[in-house]
């Protein structure tokens, strides 16, 4: 009860389940054992909580894996809604009923070019896998996977361990990505999870003037679970529209500017901030109090941990939205006992009117115990399994285009494969196999401990298992059953089953996640980039799924002449450009150049277009530049000429050389005007474009000159990839 009383224990430690391998390698003494963390109540009475009773580790660092679970308000129905490999922490509702999370993103499986690898192919050497993939020597960082070079020289670059803003709804389902938490500009491009600077962890809703954003924790050195030091309160805002808006600084504590740029990590330091009825933010920050212990230990099942001191306090504050009026909450703790406690993670009890809960669509609880996973015993890694192939629950992914393109207004997400380069998609589950947790090879003469470490193969550090391949059509749609409540990933594959590489604003076809789906939920994924969970196709999903998507990306750009190289060809269908922002903060979210031409050459100047092969093509948006400012704030200078823009042009599009399309073209909008788009009266196959600029209207800058923003072409690839079955071959190391 608010007044202390009534204080009772809700979860206690009466899991039921059996551990495979339980004499092995320190299985049971490492998985026996959990805690439960972090809990909130839920509009409905319900109480959600973070807890590793689930018996996995994260790839990274041997750490329990964490998930979500949920009970009744007694500690009654107690389940489990979430199944990760590293985590999910901080749970807490949001006004529309679905919970907000943090997710610990680690995932160690690395592509290959014919299957993966992970940390159990370490090595003081580089390695040559049978595939062709070079897996280059790991001896000092262990606690990570190697890079690696595929066929070809595309590098592979580290693998994601970052931390990220999600929200899911109270039963497991619709996980998906909520707030993007960038803190530079240069950084908002980087999907790769590794250092970058979207570490986000402890969220709380804030409704300021009935509009909601997040308030959350980030730490400038990444580590986030290790320590409270280095740590800075930020805001943000939903969905990915707002992920430029978000680049702010900390409003409270420790900010990347400071400990970036000044190299300077002092505090004061800020964390667990919690949104307040009034708007406020109440929070905790750091003084120092040099009367503070420097050491200590901490024992967590026969694991015993040196913890780190410091001459710092946390006491509570709050503060306004934009971080002014930072004031402190005097708590009385001598009155308690605990002169020299900190104060920390405090929440106000308040009536949240208005805030709703949400039905459980998905029933079946998934059982924590190994045994009963949805895997079947007929996989030799999973062998303990008491369920047959027949026996498991099974979701459905599906992915209506791979190829689908974010639009032109999030310029920030990077681009898929191109149109016609995947064949299969393999699914691969990566739930723990148990092998064993540990094995400390005997020294001067002692024996190996707990037993022989010959075969000992870390849990945490073994290959996912390859569940299915399926075929990618024509449209690149695909279907494929999964296990429900079973972490994995998907990675795309041509026909030669190979990794796909080397295209315009991308890396490898992995999405190296730790997904799962609840048992009989559909989970659509459309395109291959970081908006799997993202919400970045919503505005163009029907196009999408019918196989469309912009395919000018896939082009190699030139042009009749460039004004210099700051302006090249190249610009013009990098899906960058003067995109508009999404709130009235700044009028553009991205500033990127476009193509200008020599100067002295407005008319008869134009930019072409080639692709590698066919493309049906639907239609065709032309995007000039800001009539004024603009690149290098020039266009429409002088103003006595008035605004700059293209006011005539020709649009050709070709195949093997022959022109099969000739449009003229009257004024060319910048995108804050919607651009100017070109319908073909029924779809054409063609494999060039070609406009052609007749007439500008104003100058850049005093110079006469051609100028285009963007294209995007509506397409897709003309003809239909093989889908030949090919053998997949897994990765093989003997160790």
């Amino acid at each position: 009860n608010v007044d202390g009383s009534g204080f009772h224990q809700l979860t206690f430690a009466d899991r039921d389940i059996t551990i495979p391998n339980a004499a092995d390698f320190g299985n049971l003494e490492t998985y026996y054992h959990y805690n439960d963390l972090f809990p909130a109540y839920l509009a409905d009475g319900r109480i959600v909580f973070a807890s590793s009773r689930y018996p996995t580790r994260a790839h990274y660092d041997e750490r329990a894996s964490y998930n979500l679970y949920v009970m009744n308000g007694d500690g009654s129905g107690l389940h489990r809604i979430t199944t990760e490999r590293a985590g999910l922490l901080h749970p807490t509702p949001l006004p529309d009923g679905r919970i907000l999370a943090t997710r610990w993103w680690n995932q160690f499986n690395q592509p290959a070019n014919a299957g993966i690898y992970n940390r159990i192919d370490n090595a003081n050497h580089d390695q040559l896998l049978p595939d062709g993939t070079l897996i280059y020597a790991n001896p000092d960082a262990t606690f990570n996977p190697a890079t690696g070079m595929l066929p070809g020289g595309t590098e592979i670059r580290e693998a994601p361990n970052t931390w990220h803003l999600m929200v899911l709804n109270p039963d497991g389902a619709e996980l998906r990505r909520f707030v993007w938490t960038p803190r530079y500009w240069w950084s908002l491009t980087d999907d790769a999870g590794i250092y970058d600077t979207y570490a986000a962890t402890q969220p709380a809703p804030l409704l300021h003037n009935n509009h909601l954003y997040i308030a959350y924790t980030a730490q400038t050195d990444s580590s986030m679970v290790h320590t409270t030091l280095k740590t800075g309160i930020r805001i943000g805002q939903p969905e990915v529209s707002m992920m430029a808006a978000n680049t702010t600084p900390a409003i409270a504590g420790l900010d990347y500017d400071k400990a970036w740029g000044d190299g300077d990590e002092s505090g004061p330091y800020a964390l667990h901030p919690w949104g307040l009825p009034d708007g406020r933010i109440l929070y905790a920050q750091s003084r120092e109090d040099n009367s503070l212990p420097h050491s200590g230990t901490y024992q967590e099942g026969f694991h015993f941990y040196d913890l780190q001191g410091s001459n710092l306090r946390y006491e509570l504050y709050w503060m306004n939205l934009d971080g002014s009026a930072q004031t402190p909450v005097w708590v009385d703790l001598a009155g308690i006992g605990l002169p020299t406690a900190d104060v920390m993670d405090a929440k106000p009890i308040s009536p949240r009117v208005g805030w709703t809960s949400l039905p459980d669509a998905y029933a079946d609880a998934p059982s924590d115990d190994p045994l009963w996973g949805n895997l079947p015993n007929d996989l030799p890694q999973y062998a303990f399994s008491q369920r047959g192939r027949a026996d498991i629950l099974t979701a459905t992914i599906h992915n209506p285009n791979v190829y689908a393109n974010a639009p032109l207004d999030l310029p920030y997400v990077n681009n898929s494969p191109p149109p016609g380069s995947v064949a299969y998609a393999q699914v691969w589950v990566d739930a723990n196999q148990f092998t064993g947790a540990y094995c400390y090879p005997g020294e001067n003469g002692w024996p190996d401990w707990p037993q022989p470490c010959d075969n000992f193969r870390q849990d945490n550090q073994v290959r996912a298992v390859l569940w299915t391949q399926v075929s990618v059509d024509a449209h690149g749609a695909f279907t494929a059953t999964v296990p429900a409540d079973t972490m994995g990933f998907i990675v795309l594959r041509d026909v030669f089953g190979r990794a796909i590489t080397g295209w315009n604003r991308g890396y490898v076809s992995i999405a190296q996640g730790s997904a799962y789906a609840r048992p009989g939920e559909v989970v659509t994924c459309t395109g291959c980039h970081m908006g799997h969970v993202s919400g970045s196709l919503d505005t163009n999903l029907a196009e999408a799924k019918a196989g469309w998507t912009n395919v000018a990306p896939y082009a190699e750009a030139s042009a009749s002449s460039i004004y210099d190289d700051s302006f090249l060809p190249a610009n013009i269908n990098d899906r960058r450009g003067w995109v508009p922002a999404a709130t009235g903060a700044e009028p553009f979210q991205d500033d990127s150049n476009g193509w200008i031409s020599a100067s002295g050459h407005p008319f008869g100047e134009w930019v072409e277009l080639n692709w590698p092969r066919d493309m049906l093509i639907q239609r065709i948006r032309l995007v000039g530049p800001p009539p004024s400012g603009g690149d290098w704030d020039g266009f429409g200078q002088p103003v006595e000429d008035g605004d700059y823009y293209v006011r005539a042009g020709l649009l050709e599009l070709s195949l093997d050389g022959q022109i099969v399309a000739s449009v003229n073209v009257g004024r060319v909008h910048a995108l804050s005007d919607g651009g100017t788009t070109i319908t073909l009266p029924q779809p054409l196959i063609a494999d060039h474009l070609r406009f052609k600029i007749q007439s500008v209207h104003g100058r850049w800058w005093w110079e006469n000159v051609a100028a285009l923003n963007e294209i995007e072409v509506i397409g897709r690839a003309a003809t239909p990839t093989s889908a030949t079955l090919q053998h997949v071959y897994l990765s093989f190391l003997r160790r």
